[in-house]
């Protein structure tokens, strides 16, 4: 059976435009996945940019940081000072106790003195 030239290549066209109806079909079809996929790909990467904005919202900034411990150190230096002025302090009304009871001491010994010489 001898088949015709015409028969031949309208059966070859039909067969290559099935195949390519069939493969821009899975095309389509991956080319929908892939979108898929990547709206996903997205949506993590906004929602960890949300995160992100998020976590910098909470923290402190630097300028503000700075600020906070350079009140803190004033703090800090004022109450060391006081505690120096305190212990000064304490230190000298120890020291003028102590020459008040010499010079009571030697107050006494001179009346004693003074009053055993008449």
């Amino acid at each position: 059976m001898k088949v015709s030239w015409k028969v031949y290549t309208d059966q070859r066209f039909s067969d290559q435009d099935k195949a390519v109806q069939a493969a821009l079909q899975a095309a389509e079809k991956a080319v929908t996945k892939a979108e898929v996929a990547a709206d996903k790909r997205f949506d993590a990467v906004n929602e960890f940019r949300g995160q992100l904005a998020d976590q910098a919202s909470r923290l402190m900034s630097r300028a503000e940081y700075l600020s906070n411990q350079k009140a803190l150190e004033d703090k800090i230096s004022d109450l060391t000072d006081r505690i120096n002025r305190n212990e000064g302090r304490g230190t000298g009304l120890s020291q003028g106790w102590g020459i008040f009871v010499a010079l009571a001491t030697i107050a006494i010994l001179l009346v004693t003195l003074i009053v055993r010489v008449k």
